[in-house]
């Protein structure tokens, strides 16, 4: 018995899971209920595919994969549905598109339960397939054109956005299309005489799990970040490999026909080295790869480093807020910094260096920062609706026109904060 009918299955229910994940965790939010359409649709193609691959009865094929392409035909209008509700450009011109879409799944739902839609199916090395009817064409062509335009929505989205979070939420939907599209356009290919086993199911889990992270994840990672580590890895992977890989082959064939125990000190020496030099080749790996593909970003961390190393020697209180005002606007590119200090004397957050403005000690932003421990992101705080502390400072930030709060503590007191402008890239702020 073959097992072409497992990866399918297996995305079907990947994606499912996901669409139930994503519900849990915000069910009254519109993009995650457009989420959910979008997901069950690719769970419906899913069941589809995996019906025409597991039955060997042609009949049972036939009736099943049919039954499950009604919600596949929903896949072109919620793909499009979800660019909307991900960017929010809801325009009168995108709102009549996505009721086309709508109104065109319905149709060609009609023409499949007329059995019009599907010629008939053909036997493949993995199953069967569908043979497409004229009105298949269409299907194909309407995935085309919204597929299309849910990319234009969102290029033009990355464009124009003010937010950093959605700039970054849109980055990371469009690495998971990237990978997706080539891969999912395989499942077409069988239907027109192609013969090559669609890849499709197993692209869509990845777009899914991109989506999921993007809408699910307060913090989202900077994608140069992840670029960076997995480069560096595999760089480190390589370098470590091939040299043991030769040295592995030669003492193999030097060694020829002794007794498993002489490999033993060998063998031990591997893993001894691999613990020692791996980590180490890590590290330079990562700084090179960092150097290379984003010099003024690795110029600013190093700022950041020295700038910690000698800030210990500086005894003038004005002195550290200048320097520590000059190096984050440098190095983060902010369009502003301001830092407010405890004045131990009255209670009062007295804001220095040239800006406006003062903390009481009672008032609700103070105690509700002092419940916080690590910086707050203004717009991560504004999704955790039911926070009252985080929407106290969110609020505040939005009011001082502030991106990120950073508190300071000593001894489990707050001495002050640091409130950072947006960056003047629009990029997120990275952990």
């Amino acid at each position: 018995m073959h097992f072409y009918w497992l990866p399918p299955l297996l995305a079907g229910v990947l994606d499912l899971f996901l669409c139930l994940l994503v519900l849990w965790h915000a069910p009254h939010r519109r993009l995650n209920q457009t989420f959910a359409l979008f997901t069950l649709s690719l769970t419906s193609w899913n069941l589809d595919i995996a019906a025409l691959y597991f039955f060997a009865d042609y009949d049972l094929a036939l009736h099943w994969s049919a039954a499950f392409r009604y919600g596949m035909l929903f896949i072109p209008p919620t793909v499009y549905h979800l660019a909307l509700a991900l960017t929010g450009r809801w325009t009168p011109a995108s709102r009549l598109f996505l009721a086309v879409g709508y109104a065109t799944a319905f149709v060609l739902c009609l023409a499949n339960g007329q059995g019009v839609l599907v010629d008939h199916l053909e036997i493949r090395v993995w199953g069967y397939y569908p043979v497409g009817g004229p009105l298949y064409k269409f299907h194909a062509l309407s995935d085309l054109i919204y597929f299309g335009a849910t990319l234009y929505q969102m290029v033009r989205g990355l464009i124009v956005s003010e937010s950093a979070r959605q700039r970054q939420q849109l980055k990371i939907v469009l690495l998971g299309f990237a990978v997706a599209l080539p891969v999912g356009l395989t499942n077409f290919l069988p239907v027109y005489g192609i013969l090559i086993y669609p890849l499709g199911n197993l692209g869509n889990v990845f777009l899914c799990g991109a989506l999921t992270y993007a809408i699910v994840k307060h913090r989202l990672l900077d994608l140069e970040f992840i670029i960076t580590r997995t480069t560096a890895s595999l760089a480190a992977l390589v370098l470590w490999l091939t040299p043991l890989w030769i040295l592995t082959a030669e003492v193999q064939q030097r060694i020829y026909g002794a007794s498993a125990t002489g490999l033993l000190p060998f063998t031990l020496a591997v893993f001894v080295l691999s613990g020692l030099v791996f980590p180490w080749l890590l590290r330079v790996s990562e700084a090179w790869v960092r150097h290379m593909l984003w010099g003024q970003k690795y110029d600013s961390l190093q700022a950041l480093s020295i700038f910690q190393k000698t800030i210990i020697h500086v005894l003038d209180q004005r002195k550290i807020v200048e320097d520590l005002c000059e190096v984050l606007t440098n190095t983060l590119q902010t369009d502003f910094v301001s830092v407010y200090l405890l004045q131990p004397t009255t209670g009062i957050y007295i804001g220095l260096r040239e800006e406006i403005g003062r903390f009481l000690s009672d008032d609700p932003f103070l105690h509700a920062l002092s419940q916080q421990q690590e910086p707050v992101v203004r717009e991560e705080a504004v999704l955790k609706e039911k926070d009252a502390h985080a929407a106290q400072i969110a609020a505040t930030l939005a009011e001082r026109q502030g991106e990120v709060c950073v508190p300071l503590w000593t001894q489990d007191r707050l001495i002050g904060f640091v409130f950072l402008g947006r960056k003047r890239n629009r990029a997120i702020f990275s952990s």
